[in-house]
C-alpha cells in the first residue's frame, strides 16, 4: 500500500510527508501529519474499514457537540496492514485545551470509554499535559501487534496526527 497524496505538513518544526506502511506492515516511526480525508484515503480500502471509519466519523460528530474539536491522533491496528482490525484507536489531544475540556477527556476515559468502543468501535484515550502520554504511548507495538509480528513490544512504530478536523 502506498501513499498517494504527498502533501507535506509543518508539525515540530520538521516537514514531515504521510508515509505509507514500512516493511513490518506498519506506520515508520513518528508523528506523521495528515488530513482525515488522507487517513481515510489510504486505510479505508475495504467494507469493513470503512465501516470503522464512518463509525469515526460519529464519534467526532459527538466531539464536535460537546466543543471538544482538539486535535486527534489515530493509530492501533487500523493503521497497519491488519485485515479486519476491531477498532480505531485514538488519542485525543487535550495538552492544550482549556482545564474544563481536560476534565471532560479525564471524565470520558474513566466512564464512558467502553461505551465509546461498543458504540463506535473507537478506543478514547485523552492525552494531558505533564505524565499522562498517550501520544508517545501509542507509538510503541504493543504486546498485541509484537506478538503478531514477532517484534518486541517496545518497538516503535508512528501515527497519524490530525491537527484540524470537522464532523461530517
Amino acid at each position: 500500500m502506498r501513499h498517494t497524496n504527498k502533501r507535506v505538513e509543518k508539525y515540530g518544526g520538521t516537514l514531515v510527508p504521510v508515509p505509507g506502511l514500512d516493511e513490518r506492515g506498519l506506520l515508520p516511526v513518528g508523528v506523521h501529519v495528515c488530513t482525515l480525508d488522507e487517513v481515510r484515503a489510504a486505510f479505508c480500502w475495504d467494507d469493513h474499514r470503512s465501516g470503522l471509519w464512518a463509525n469515526l466519523g460519529q464519534f467526532l460528530t459527538v466531539l464536535a457537540a460537546e466543543r471538544m474539536v482538539y486535535p486527534i491522533c489515530v493509530d492501533g491496528s487500523f493503521t497497519t496492514d491488519k485485515i479486519q482490525p476491531s477498532d480505531i484507536d485514538l488519542v485525543h489531544d487535550l495538552s492544550a485545551a482549556s482545564e474544563e475540556a481536560q476534565i471532560k477527556g479525564i471524565l470520558w476515559f474513566a466512564r464512558r470509554r467502553e461505551e465509546f468502543k461498543k458504540r463506535f468501535n473507537v478506543d478514547y484515550c485523552p492525552n494531558l499535559p505533564h505524565n499522562c502520554d498517550f501520544q508517545a504511548f501509542f507509538q510503541y507495538v504493543g504486546t498485541k501487534t509484537g506478538h503478531a509480528k514477532n517484534l518486541d513490544h517496545k518497538a516503535l512504530r508512528g501515527l497519524l496526527r490530525v491537527n484540524e478536523w470537522r464532523a461530517g
